[in-house]
């Protein structure tokens, strides 16, 4: 019999990547092979995902990483599938549209508010506004100082500027344009939509659709799409920037450059740290955006309560949620 100190322990390289794979390949057959429906399957690989549901594990240390009792309540039954408590009684939305009970429709298209002058869905376009804004905190932790939504882009037209540059990342003499978005996997009616049953189907599509978008974006700068599905798998290159994004903040945080922080005696340490806290932050405000746009488009159906803007002069979407969270139902 051997002692454990005559063994030797080796690191796994990639190994997070090789589980998730593996992860993925056995939550598809175990759909395929036994009694459960697509939208069950699509639902649990997205939330397989390391950001997923991972707001479980925030800590509720501010006002932002807070939740209210119908957010939450709202967040765990859209996790699992469970019938809204909060649309109980609510058939239409605001534009007269059926909506589902699992809060497709409102979280997926959101009618907007004509209080709000929205016919775009006023909220889900906050949901991304904040998701924008967390990622920007993200790249000023790292060191760097992000532009929400700069100027005109070479090579693009001036409505097209994405939603945050980073000058010299990932390499000095480089800049990304990052753009945000939201993929459903479900359509206003509830039905999972076609070709989206494999893993991360809906987030390498919208990937897709702005790598398109940016076509015409001319060196130095170079994309990089940040897509999410509503129930929290990011994107191959949105879960890649974050990563990257997270050891320039180790480099920052160690006093270390970028190419040679991986070789610190606290890189793992500080790596894991951080990428693990910047998961469960977008986790969560993408979980609790999600129920704000059911409670909203409820309240929308119903007369709609909320009159004032949603953001005064000089907030951003972070210190919205902080005012909103005192005049939010629930």
């Amino acid at each position: 019999m051997k002692y454990l100190t005559e063994f030797s322990a080796e690191p796994i390289s990639s190994i997070q990547s090789k589980l998730m794979k593996a992860s993925d390949e056995i939550s598809y057959a175990h759909h395929r092979n036994i009694m459960t429906t697509p939208a069950q399957g699509a639902r649990f690989q997205s939330q397989s995902h390391p950001i997923g549901s991972s707001y479980l594990l925030a800590i509720p240390y501010s006002p932002t990483s807070r939740c209210t009792s119908s957010q939450f309540r709202t967040m765990l039954q859209y996790s699992t599938g469970a019938p809204l408590t909060a649309q109980v009684g609510t058939l239409t939305c605001v534009k007269h549209h059926p909506m589902d009970i699992w809060g497709h429709h409102a979280i997926g298209l959101n009618c907007g508010s004509t209080f709000l002058h929205s016919s775009t869905g006023n909220y889900s376009n906050v949901r991304h506004n904040v998701l924008r804004d967390l990622i920007r905190d993200c790249a000023r932790e790292a060191g760097f100082a992000p532009e929400i939504e700069p100027g005109a882009l070479p090579g693009m037209r001036d409505d097209e500027r994405g939603d945050i540059k980073i000058a010299d990342f990932p390499e000095a003499g480089q800049v990304a344009i990052v753009d945000v978005v939201v993929a459903t996997l479900f359509d206003g009616r509830g039905m999972l939509r076609l070709g989206f049953l494999q893993p991360g189907a809906g987030a390498k599509k919208a990937e897709r659709r702005k790598v398109v978008k940016y076509a015409r974006l001319e060196a130095p700068y170079h994309l990089v799409p940040f897509a999410i599905e509503s129930y929290g798998r990011a994107g191959p290159a949105g879960s890649s920037f974050l990563k990257t994004l997270a050891q320039a903040a180790t480099a920052h945080k160690l006093h270390d450059a970028l190419s040679t922080v991986r070789a610190h005696s606290d890189f793992q340490r500080v790596y894991g740290s951080i990428v693990t806290r910047w998961r469960r932050q977008i986790s969560l405000a993408l979980a609790r955006s999600n129920a704000d746009c059911v409670i909203r488009a409820v309240d929308n159906a119903k007369g709609g309560r909320f009159t004032v803007p949603l953001f005064g002069p000089g907030e951003d979407a972070y210190s919205m949620l902080e005012r909103d969270a005192h005049v939010r139902p629930g």
